[in-house]
């Protein structure tokens, strides 16, 4: 039980580093490459829920919480989302079992988590609920950052449900929890959850896209970046800013800034490890060059793009971006190889 704890908390902390862990152990494997990391969980994976449940079953609810805490990065990367629900529902069951405050502290992101994986299998009305618990749990024992989470996994499912106003009082509400609370970073400073505001102010932006409000997207785009920026090891959710900048620029009729910063996104993600991601980002690069008249590189980039969310096991995306594609028509192809 150690030995798998030990090294799924260093899978997470390769994936996301420096993200708030409790009780992880005071020292981790150290994996060479998120590749590395990735390779340990998906061989391991099916070990790690087994020994998750017999940790329950056993009684013994922190063991079986932290598996919750560590399992979140690589379920999340791998986009498993089934099992991620699965794991923090076992998370939830645990936290019924302790006693006062801690049951609500245990009970908080576990709750939280599980509205994210509602919410990424469509289950919308499900994932608000969940987050609604999530956010009352927070409220009882005044956890920032649980609450800050819980605002934002039910802001996501209220866009998901077209429901923009009260996605953006949620999401509002998130980014100025974080913008107040201090962290302890390495060595015991004392900071800013810069990547958290970060976060928030990127899923505002695209809740501001969908509202049809792009110049205000690009404003709060730009918030985002400006943000994580501080925090130059997460270079995920760098790229994932970026990558919503892209698209609110392009929406605003600024394609080829847009351009310059995707392809700077693109150079932050391994396509070994995150194909899906950078598919997302490729796609964005084409439809930049789509709206600048630049037929051919755009039909070029588009390809890359779905070749990508084929290797990402993602053929919905992949057939979706097919069908909306226009078929080559030559003479009214502006591009050049220059600005390619």
């Amino acid at each position: 039980m150690d030995h798998l704890l030990r090294h799924l908390y260093g899978v997470a902390e390769r994936l996301d580093p420096g993200k708030w862990r409790p009780l992880a152990p005071r020292r981790v494997p150290v994996f060479g490459t998120e590749l590395d990391a990735l390779g340990w969980f998906d061989a391991e994976a099916e070990t790690v829920g087994a020994a998750q449940l017999v940790a329950f079953d056993a009684g013994d609810v922190d063991t079986a919480w932290r598996f919750a805490v560590a399992a979140w990065s690589p379920l999340r990367v791998r986009g498993r989302h089934e099992e991620l629900l699965g794991v923090q529902a076992v998370a939830v069951r645990a936290a019924e079992r302790a006693a006062g405050r801690i049951a609500e502290v245990i009970a908080a992101p576990a709750l939280a988590r599980q509205a994210y994986a509602l919410t990424m299998l469509g289950r919308y009305d499900e994932a608000v609920e969940t987050a609604g618990s999530a956010l009352a749990s927070a409220d009882r024992v005044g956890h920032d950052w649980s609450r800050s989470t819980a605002l934002t996994e039910r802001g996501r499912a209220h866009r998901a449900q077209g429901r923009f106003d009260l996605a953006l009082a949620d999401l509002f509400a998130a980014v100025e929890i974080d913008r107040n609370r201090v962290v302890v970073g390495p060595g015991g400073t004392r900071t800013r959850p810069a990547t958290a505001v970060g976060l928030r102010w990127a899923e505002i932006a695209d809740t501001q896209l969908l509202a049809g409000d792009a110049r205000a997207a690009v404003r709060s785009a730009r918030d985002a970046v400006t943000a994580i920026a501080g925090n130059p090891r997460r270079h995920r959710e760098s790229a994932r800013a970026a990558a919503t900048l892209g698209r609110a620029l392009i929406a605003a009729g600024q394609p080829q800034e847009a351009i310059t910063g995707l392809r700077d996104a693109a150079c932050r993600v391994d396509a070994a490890t995150d194909p899906g991601h950078l598919g997302r980002i490729t796609e964005l690069i084409g439809d930049a060059h789509a709206a600048l008249g630049q037929a051919a590189p755009a039909r070029r980039v588009h390809g890359d793009a779905v070749r990508l969310y084929e290797r990402a096991g993602r053929p919905d995306d992949a057939e979706t971006l097919r069908a909306r594609l226009p078929r080559p028509d030559p003479s009214t192809d502006t591009s050049t190889d220059a600005a390619d």
